[in-house]
């Protein structure tokens, strides 16, 4: 485990690549900060209200994977060991930020100001961030399950899988997504998103997206009813 407690020295990008363990957690306490400088740094679930730095291009991945999981063991799921680890600091900079493994990564009240790209890859993502600018999602097989606001427009490809609530009661809501603008392909990714088959809801209750020019929204009703967006 990584934790950082004052300043860290600095990734270099071409010495310094794979300096920390893929599936180490790492803990940035606040007002210290990790700067990830090289051009690529995989680390385990990431904790703490300190600072990821991404130097210019940077891509940092979080792998989400349970704790107490022997380093160098394959992960094929299974129930976590430990509470999800949750992050509510900041991201700076300016690159990419990815989520993989088959945990479950909290933000916290994340700021992810730094983030041009987030990638889902892999695991849970869940809790509430926002970022300050336009923002792309990539979706590549893991389950999104958070609240993100967007201080501009937001970008979707791939095919997203959204997280179910396993106890919807008899009806359920939570914003996805708020943004300033969606261009039509990204609004049409997220209406057709399939959801966590992990999660089985009550007979009789349906998930629905439903996406608007400003937000993305998830609801579990029963099967006919009807729900109008303003």
């Amino acid at each position: 485990m990584y934790s950082v407690g004052n300043v860290y020295p600095l990734l270099d990008a071409t010495t310094a690549r794979d300096s920390l363990g893929d599936e180490s957690p790492v803990t940035i306490d606040s007002g210290a900060t990790l700067e990830i400088a090289a051009d690529y740094e995989k680390f385990g679930t990431l904790t703490g209200a300190g600072t990821l730095r991404l130097r210019s291009g940077a891509t940092a991945e979080i792998n989400a994977i349970p704790g107490g999981a022997p380093a160098g063991s394959p992960e094929t799921g299974g129930a976590q060991l430990v509470a999800p680890a949750a992050f509510s600091g900041t991201v700076s900079g300016a690159g990419t930020l990815v989520v993989s493994g088959v945990a479950t990564q909290t933000f916290d009240n994340a700021t992810l100001s730094g983030v041009e790209t987030l990638e889902v890859n892999g695991g849970v993502v869940t809790g509430t961030a926002s970022a300050s600018g336009a923002l792309s999602v990539a979706c590549g097989g893991g389950t999104w399950f958070g609240e993100l606001a967007a201080a501009g427009a937001l970008t979707v490809t791939g095919t997203p899988v959204i997280g179910l609530p396993t106890n919807p009661g008899e009806a359920f809501r939570k914003t996805l997504f708020t943004y300033t603008s969606i261009d039509s392909a990204s609004a049409t990714a997220l209406a057709s998103a399939t959801f966590d088959p992990s999660v089985e809801l009550p007979k009789g209750l349906k998930p629905r997206v439903t996406v608007t020019g400003t937000s993305c929204i998830l609801t579990v009703t029963a099967d006919g009813t009807i729900m109008i967006f303003r």
